[in-house]
């Protein structure tokens, strides 16, 4: 069931796409591309070091491009891709695992990646004012599929040492956004949030044992963009 979810919106942001692609040949004035990059904001227990689904993500950055198609001269279809890399905050971690785990000297915690990585696809609908008006305002609503990464670690002790290796899992996500345009300058926010479920392998002498682990990865991203 799943599958058959995330196959349909990966086919959605690809038709909607190719749309936007094909009317622009036709009136190419009510389309246009967009590239953004940006700052990615944790929200919520992703960005958290003390709750029970905390994420301990850190401030990062994010990239995206976006395509638009007008439907009217106020609505429009928008598709995009957003990849939003925020690094780990290790001493909150090694706090945390340091309580619950009751190590003490000699611990440590490597992160062995650059951190979470959040790959969206997105597809939905926007408003905006008219293009007529040399500044102009919308907003946004998205569906699609969330593709996040989770950093492997090694966590190290006098005692022993424990490998936790993770997958890369696919969830539903949602989102919106806003932001005003002049003079083909974007600047916006976009807010995203899915609920990736890991499955979890923790490696101690040779003894692997599995959990899972679901986190809510909420993101807001400030953006400035240029539309071509």
């Amino acid at each position: 069931m799943k599958c058959s979810i995330y196959c349909f919106f990966l086919i959605l942001f690809s038709i909607s796409l190719f749309c936007s692609h094909s009317y622009a040949q036709e009136v190419s004035p009510f389309m246009h591309l967009s590239i953004f990059g940006g700052v990615a904001f944790p929200v919520g227990d992703f960005g958290s070091t003390t709750s029970t689904n905390a994420g301990f993500a850190r401030t990062g950055y994010s990239a995206m491009l976006q395509g638009d198609k007008n439907i009217t001269e106020a609505i429009y279809w928008t598709s995009s891709i957003s990849v939003a890399v925020n690094s780990i905050n290790n001493s909150a971690l090694e706090s945390s695992l340091d309580s619950s785990l009751g190590l003490k000297a000699g611990y440590k915690v490597t992160v062995n990646n650059r951190g979470y990585i959040s790959t969206l696809l997105m597809t939905g609908l926007g408003i905006e004012t008219s293009a007529s008006n040399p500044v102009q305002f919308y907003g946004s609503a998205q569906v699609g599929v969330l593709m996040s990464s989770f950093p492997t670690e090694t966590i190290s002790s006098k005692a022993y040492t424990a490998n936790i290796s993770t997958n890369t899992p696919f969830a539903f996500a949602y989102g919106f956004g806003a932001g005003v345009i002049y003079n083909s300058i974007n600047l916006g926010v976009r807010y995203f949030a899915g609920e990736p479920t890991y499955k979890m392998v923790t490696t101690v002498q040779s003894y692997p044992t599995s959990s899972v682990m679901q986190p809510h990865t909420k993101i807001l991203q400030l953006m400035i963009g240029y539309c071509f």
